[in-house]
């Protein structure tokens, strides 16, 4: 392997704007870059020089400090020139183009990620254990985490390992001697008490091992996960934890839906007696102990889940939802039955083929026509949103289940489609039992189709559509399936029985679960007795 000892150059200070910017070069012979960059002055080794910057022209990018350090009495073992200048962006990478430009005829390349680092370790400038600190107290996100790396850094560590190597190739000379001299009476191995010194090695090595682990631990953190029932205070904790507001915390169950991440630093360090346990942690049996009462059995009348439900903000755009999914599916599948019925009460042929296309949505499974909807209106790879662009109708895909108020929108016109097949088969069936004379009689009296449907049609199948309204308003308002399968209830399009679902199962808060299956009673209930208080009188049901 032909190592790269090239000069090489870079920034060596974090990205962003700052007081002070570095700008560092290093290589075998630094002399030609420097006289290159500063002709008229004449730098000291390890001395800072305040001294203009300039560029070809004789333009001057900035005014700062020169330090040059001369191998091998520096940080990579080379030669070795720091610019110090204003740590801003733009002033940074202006200076290091002047730098790679007085030094292109040099070879001077812009240096690798840790290239300085590892020239370093490949100069005998650091070990292996000193080059890994150096990114270990880089990345130092804890005090604790800081001081062990500086201690690595200066090389605690290594001498540790140095010592053990050394130890291993003492008692590895004792155990050759005593193979390659076995007539000889002295024993090598018992006189130098060589399993005392194996057992002390190995002490050692363990020592070390917990250690590294130790420095792991503070170096990459760990990951804990608040779990627990709803309303037990994992916000409140988190926030404590924390020291600022970093979930959001309210009496109502199920306020924090989401996940919430945060890195806490936490004073103080692993003690030793965890790491001389040697008890495996996922060996232990995890307890729950606590007390609670059982709800199933729980006679207690209480209003606690209907006042947070009614306060909760959440609450009313379910209701709003409910009801749009509600009136406009079951209006819209009413019309769009009754057209479809208009269309078929007259014999054609293909009159068969076509109520078969109708009666399709209704009685396709609903798993089948959901998922067949979502991949069709999907915004990556979908056919519909192909079309879309293709034809020059939308620029980008459209999120058709994840939008707002789209979603909603795309919902309802699903349950309009799936469930007109209903509608049209009792509306057709209604029509065909009309009598067929009134019509002949309109037809002499030049009566126009409008208005045959207007005063012949549209009275007679009154009924039947109130019916069908009642029956729909009831189902369409329980639905849950559709809305599920389609967007789970994201995107606004959360109604009150996806809402159970949520809260007694997923949130498993059944009180408020029950609250909510308690309002849906209460409004199907509200709504029935006005429909047979008002409308229903009028087509004697």
């Amino acid at each position: 392997m032909k190592l790269d000892t090239s000069p090489i150059a870079a920034i060596a200070t974090a990205p962003g704007r700052g007081g002070i910017g570095v700008v560092r070069a290093s290589g075998k012979s630094l002399g030609p870059l420097i006289e290159t960059l500063f002709p008229q002055a004449k730098l000291t080794p390890r001395h800072a020089t305040y001294i203009p910057f300039t560029s070809t022209d004789g333009t001057v990018i900035d005014q700062g400090l020169a330090l040059y350090f001369r191998a091998p009495h520096s940080y990579t073992g080379e030669d070795v020139l720091e610019l110090q200048g204003h740590g801003g962006p733009v002033v940074l990478q202006m200076l290091l183009a002047r730098v790679l430009e007085a030094g292109r005829e040099h070879g001077l390349r812009l240096a690798e990620p840790g290239e300085f680092t590892r020239r370093a370790y490949l100069n005998d400038k650091l070990d292996l254990a000193q080059a890994e600190a150096v990114a270990d107290l880089i990345d130092a996100s804890t005090e604790a985490a800081a001081k062990s790396a500086s201690q690595s850094l200066s090389g605690a560590f290594s001498q540790v390992v140095h010592r053990l190597v050394e130890q291993t190739i003492n008692l590895r000379m004792l155990v050759e001697a005593t193979l390659d001299f076995p007539e000889e009476e002295i024993d090598f191995l018992e006189k130098s008490n060589a399993r005392g010194q194996l057992a002390t090695i190995i002490d050692s090595l363990e020592h070390v091992f917990r250690q590294a682990a130790q420095g792991a631990l503070l170096r990459e953190g760990l990951n804990v996960v608040l779990v627990g029932q709803p309303n037990v205070g994992k916000s409140s904790l988190l926030n404590a934890l924390a020291g600022a507001e970093v979930a959001i915390v309210t009496p109502i169950a199920g306020t924090t839906r989401d996940k919430v991440s945060e890195t806490i630093q936490i004073e103080g360090t692993v003690s030793q007696d965890y790491f001389d346990n040697q008890t495996d942690v996922d060996d232990v049996v995890p307890v729950l102990t606590g007390e609670s009462d059982f709800i199933l059995t729980n006679t207690e009348f209480t209003f606690e889940n209907f006042a947070r439900l009614f306060d909760s903000r959440d609450f009313w755009a379910v209701i709003w939802a409910t009801l749009f999914y509600t009136i406009f599916g079951t209006i819209g599948a009413l019309l769009v039955g009754l057209f479809a019925a208009l269309l078929l009460n007259h014999s054609f042929r293909g009159q068969g083929i076509l109520r078969g296309f109708y009666l399709f949505p209704y009685v396709a499974p609903v798993i089948a026509v959901a998922f067949s909807w979502v991949i069709l209106f999907d915004p990556f790879s979908g056919s519909v949103n192909a079309l879309l662009v293709q034809m020059g109708v939308t620029e980008s895909s459209i999120n058709f289940f994840g939008e707002r108020p789209l979603a909603l929108i795309m919902v309802t016109v699903f349950e309009i489609w799936r469930y007109f097949p209903l509608s049209f088969l009792f509306i057709l069936a209604r029509m065909q039992s009309i009598d067929t004379d009134m019509y002949e009689a309109a037809d002499m009296d030049g009566a126009s189709p409008f208005q045959k449907f207007r005063y012949l049609s549209l009275p007679q199948l009154m009924g039947i559509l109130s019916v069908l309204f009642l029956l729909r308003f009831i189902w369409t308002f329980n639905k849950f399936d559709d809305i599920f399968l389609l967007t789970g209830g994201n995107a606004g399009t959360r109604t009150l029985t996806v809402n159970v679902y949520e809260q007694a199962f997923e949130l498993s808060n059944i009180g408020a679960g029950a609250a909510v299956a308690v309002v849906i009673l209460l409004c199907l209930l509200a709504f029935s007795w006005g429909f047979f208080r008002f409308i229903s009188r009028e087509e004697g049901l």
